[in-house]
């Protein structure tokens, strides 16, 4: 298991559901169209084959995206960093421009994997994505801001951290 910092606690661990959520630079579309679009999930399949994911779902939205994925290592920073790097220089590239094309950090959650079998979370997270009205909010249940998951859950993945080490940034912790 290893930790990332400084901003906000990075669990990354084989096996680990998460949620992610990245965003446009201010709020900016990050796709200019449908060839965007499939540059973007080029470079997702790329991620997910080189990371060893499993991408349950997705959704691309013009100034933000979803993904709904497992890992089999501890590959969440690495492969975050090729899928937004990679897409923003073909951006820049495209558009002839600079700078950023993501706002700050990526947003992820980690899911407890025991709440659903794999059909059923997959068809909860389309009927959450395409409502927008009406459906409670999964994220009421958000614990510290990283976990999605009962308290058993959460002290699961917390005793897997050792209370011997610094939460210092750039500390790897790995089980």
């Amino acid at each position: 298991m290893r930790w990332r910092g400084p901003y906000v606690l990075r669990i990354e661990f084989a096996g680990a559901l998460y949620k992610v959520t990245v965003r446009g630079n201010a709020r900016a579309n990050i796709y200019g169209n449908d060839d965007d679009r499939q540059r973007f999930l080029s470079l997702l399949k790329t991620a997910v084959d080189r990371y060893d994911w499993y991408c349950d779902a997705y959704r691309l939205m013009d100034k933000h995206y979803h993904l709904f994925f497992e890992t089999n290592r501890a590959s969440l920073s690495d492969s975050m960093k090729l899928l937004n790097g990679f897409y923003t220089q073909y951006a820049n590239r495209q558009y002839q421009r600079g700078g950023h094309v993501f706002q700050g950090r990526f947003k992820a959650i980690l899911v407890q994997r025991e709440s659903y079998q794999r059909e059923q979370a997959q068809q909860c997270y389309r009927d959450f994505v395409q409502q927008d009205k009406g459906q409670a909010s999964p994220w009421r249940s958000l614990k510290n801001q990283i976990y999605l998951g009962d308290d058993e859950f959460v002290l699961d993945v917390q005793r897997k951290l050792d209370p011997e080490q610094s939460l210092k940034p750039r500390i790897s912790i790995r089980i």
